[in-house]
């Protein structure tokens, strides 16, 4: 049996067994086969590490209103909502259609199982969010963001994957600067293990 996308009973029986968790959810915006997915907060990415990683600063938080971006300016754009999937479930991310009218492109990705609580630290999810015109752009967060559907592998043979340790570095570091910019102070490195 190959993977199939969860529909939208799918998804809620996996919400009420603690499979998938979406915090907080609206239920209006749980669709026939997809979520969709809030803009919170826009970063942007600065000094750039040996690894490849950037560094980011926190430009503005949506609960303030819409943002104009700079002709062609790009940015990291974090959810809403806090996604955490477990067992064989995988998360697929594609941009909201309304993205097209409002001049805007995405890059997005996919959610792997476990992501999220990664050594027991929560991750949030990154996108990234660009002006396409070349003049300034108002980005409306109440139009959408992105719509993340999910793919059940629980009845198919998989075999076992494992974060590697430039993953785990990543998350937690991700982790580490989204704390600061919350509450101001920075994180020096803690007792999370590469391995853990």
């Amino acid at each position: 049996m190959d993977g199939q996308t969860l529909t939208n009973a799918n998804i809620l029986a996996c919400l009420e067994s603690s499979l998938i968790s979406l915090d907080p959810f609206e239920p209006a915006n749980l669709k026939l086969a997809h979520y969709r997915l809030r803009a919170s907060q826009l970063w942007r990415p600065s000094l750039q590490f040996p690894d490849g990683s950037h560094d980011r600063s926190l430009v503005h938080d949506f609960q303030d209103g819409p943002f104009l971006f700079a002709p062609k300016e790009y940015l990291i754009v974090t959810p809403v909502e806090h996604i955490t999937i477990q067992a064989n479930l995988v998360g697929s991310v594609l941009p909201a259609s309304t993205l097209i009218e409002q001049c805007f492109i995405l890059t997005a990705g996919k959610i792997d199982p476990g992501y999220g609580r990664i050594g027991d630290r929560q991750q949030d999810f990154v996108m990234g969010l660009a002006n396409l015109l070349d003049e300034p752009n108002w980005f409306h967060p109440d139009r959408g963001i992105a719509n993340i559907s999910f793919v059940d592998f629980r009845g198919s043979p998989v075999l076992p994957t494992q974060w590697t340790v430039y993953e785990r570095r990543s998350f937690r570091n991700r982790e580490r600067l989204l704390r600061a910019a919350d509450d101001g102070p920075f994180y020096e490195e803690d007792s999370w293990s590469e391995e853990g």
